[in-house]
């Protein structure tokens, strides 16, 4: 095993680290998902992948500091 490549843990208050648990699953032919806050436990559901992916991005981009909620 090489350890050379194991990076340290980001703090995890740190706004440049975000912890959701992702849950997919495929219903009436078309895919589901939600997303668990693992710091809060709020989750979050997505009709479809599309808006699941906007909210992502959202998040990474940094064009939100709280992400809106999916409508």
């Amino acid at each position: 095993m090489n350890h050379n490549m194991h990076q340290p843990v980001q703090d995890l208050d740190s706004p440049d680290r975000y912890a959701y648990l992702l849950h997919l699953w495929r219903s009436s032919g078309q895919w589901r998902a939600s997303l668990e806050n693992l710091e809060t436990g709020k989750r979050l559901g997505f009709a479809n992948l599309e808006p699941l992916f906007a909210y992502l991005m959202d998040l990474t981009e940094g064009d939100l500091h709280k992400p809106s909620e999916p409508g």
